[in-house]
């Protein structure tokens, strides 16, 4: 278990996003997918978001408007 995200993941009820081994995004897929949770920690300030994102193409995590989902968004791309 990685020490780090345990104590990340204890801090406040945790939404995980998986969408499964065999499931790649590009980036504007991935991108919408970020816009739902920007908008969904926006209402609920009580939870906190665990994405698995694996990527079909190479682009950065950074996706635009990342730094809106602060310490309560995290993107890994294994769990």
């Amino acid at each position: 278990m990685d020490p780090e995200l345990y104590a990340w993941l204890v801090r406040r009820p945790t939404i995980l996003i998986s969408l499964g081994s065999h499931m790649w995004l590009e980036m504007d897929d991935a991108a919408h997918v970020l816009q739902g949770c920007l908008h969904l920690l926006d209402a609920r300030p009580d939870v906190q978001v665990l994405w698995k994102l694996k990527k079909l193409e190479y682009y950065k995590p950074e996706l635009q408007g990342l730094d809106a989902g602060g310490d309560r968004l995290r993107i890994v791309s294994w769990l």
